[in-house]
């Protein structure tokens, strides 16, 4: 892939995810890229010929991708000696902040209601939203 088309594709799913491209870790399929071929353009979980990562409802199930993941929030005084947070398997920046000295963190992280394995955002039968 080309830097110019990853940094378009980083862009789009930016997008989608309502994060900032510089959040994105280098590997712009770090989510969307379901088969793992570093190919955006072939994973379409609900088949309706749009790639999940300019998709905004991945499975069809008429939640928001984004709305189908937890959201955290972390607060940082670095000045008190605070760390930043090690963030879990699946859970991703969505943005940082520095206002005053703090640094807030927030993120978003791939849930998965019914414990099956399955990210909630790629099983159309699971219709948890999150954002409520």
């Amino acid at each position: 892939m080309s830097n110019d088309t990853e940094l378009r594709v980083k862009a789009a799913v930016a997008e989608q995810l309502g994060m900032n491209v510089e959040d994105i870790n280098n590997d712009a399929s770090f989510m969307e890229d379901l088969n793992g071929d570093k190919n955006l353009f072939n994973d379409d979980t609900d088949a309706n010929n749009v790639p999940n990562f300019l998709d905004g409802d991945d499975d069809g199930d008429r939640v928001l991708t984004i709305n189908e993941m937890t959201r955290q929030t972390y607060t940082v005084n670095k000045a008190n000696g605070d760390t930043e947070p090690v963030l879990a398997e699946g859970e991703y920046v969505r943005s940082r902040e520095v206002t005053g000295g703090i640094l807030t963190i927030k993120t978003l992280k791939v849930a998965d209601a019914n414990g099956d394995g399955v990210p909630d955002h790629l099983q159309k039968s699971v219709t948890t939203d999150y954002s409520k």
